[in-house]
């Protein structure tokens, strides 16, 4: 704008300093007349005086006087027409380079603007992500309590999200210790139900050969009697006693004689399947229980595989020891009898059997 109003100021003068003298002359001064005057005084005139101008103080101006004054009058006229067309030009020019610079100055600021428009997204959007992926993980982590695979959270970011991230930790160690604690109690546990079982086992069952003791198998063979009382049907009892037994004790020792209790157990229980139960009674005696049996010569036939069987050598450190068995078959029909009548009746059928030779079955 300070511009311009030189470049204004610098027009006026100029048009100012050429027509200071002819046209302020012209207008004003005592030796002339104004044009208008001379045209109006000209046309009053007659065209004869023009021929002869009179002589005196008043006669009217000359054609020549005009069309000078006409001249002067149009010189400055052409004057002022080119100062004024000058001072336009360059009015014009000042102002389109006042507003070129405005408009570059207006782009200048757009684009800053734009700049620091696109750097604050650019900026919001980065930390919108990592916001995001704070959140992602705290979702994650929380997710993960209660499970196994709870872990500690690294905490930074915003205030608000690290409070929530130290809140987890928090609860991860807590769950960590409570974990730890219940790890520890539930180890426990199991080892006392190992323990019970183990002790369980140990009152119930033979420790040398793990069948079934005596004080079990008489429960189990009640509870065996009860169950065909109830159903109708049959169980078939054989009482097995080792033959030779005491001379392989005597010949290769108490190590041998345990081989061979484990052996002979091994192969009764292998005979019998899941179609009954053997039980060690005590020394060489054992008890398999038929539940149920079709018949007494479904029970004899079974005690007569139990002898061949247990007739089979045993190897032991080199040897080949040789033991066989007696076998007395009793059969309650549908829980007739008790447990204790029907131990008594195979056992007496087993005296029988090796009073008659040994390695036979006697049913009673």
């Amino acid at each position: 704008m300070d511009s311009s109003h030189l470049d204004y100021a610098e027009a006026a003068a100029t048009l100012t300093e050429p027509t200071s003298g002819h046209w302020q002359e012209y207008a004003t001064g005592t030796g002339a007349t104004s044009l208008d005057a001379l045209v109006t005084a000209t046309a009053a005139t007659p065209a004869a005086a023009f021929a002869a101008p009179a002589a005196g103080p008043a006669s009217p101006a000359t054609l020549d006087q005009v069309v000078a004054a006409a001249a002067r009058t149009a010189d400055v006229d052409g004057a002022l027409a080119g100062l004024t067309s000058g001072a336009a030009d360059r009015v014009s020019a000042a102002a389109a380079a006042e507003h070129r610079g405005a408009v570059n100055a207006a782009v200048a600021v757009v684009a800053a603007a734009a700049a620091v428009l696109v750097l604050t997204l650019a900026v919001l959007l980065l930390v919108g992500a990592d916001i995001r992926r704070r959140l992602a993980g705290l979702a994650t982590a929380a997710r993960r309590l209660g499970t196994d695979r709870a872990e500690p959270f690294a905490v930074h970011g915003p205030r608000e999200i690290g409070l929530v991230e130290q809140g987890l930790n928090d609860a991860v160690a807590s769950l960590s210790h409570v974990s730890s604690t219940a790890e520890r109690l539930a180890d426990a546990v199991r080892d006392r139900e190992r323990l019970e079982r183990e002790l369980s086992h140990q009152a119930t069952h033979d420790a040398l050969t793990g069948l079934v003791n005596r004080h079990e198998g008489e429960r189990l063979i009640e509870d065996a009697l009860r169950r065909s009382r109830d159903a109708g049907t049959r169980l078939g009892m054989l009482f097995v006693d080792l033959d030779h037994f005491k001379g392989v004790n005597e010949t290769h020792g108490q190590h041998a004689g345990d081989h061979v209790l484990q052996v002979c157990a091994a192969r009764l229980e292998a005979q019998v399947g899941e179609r009954g139960l053997v039980c060690r009674f005590g020394g060489d005696e054992f008890v398999v229980l038929l539940d149920p049996v079709a018949s007494e010569f479904a029970a004899i036939d079974a005690g007569e595989r139990i002898v061949a069987s247990l007739g089979a050598p045993i190897s032991y450190d080199g040897h080949e020891l040789f033991v066989g068995a007696s076998v007395g078959v009793a059969v309650a029909e549908a829980g007739s009898i008790d447990g204790e009548e029907l131990l008594g009746r195979s056992d007496g059928a087993v005296y029988r059997a090796k009073a008659a030779g040994r390695g036979g079955v006697v049913a009673r």
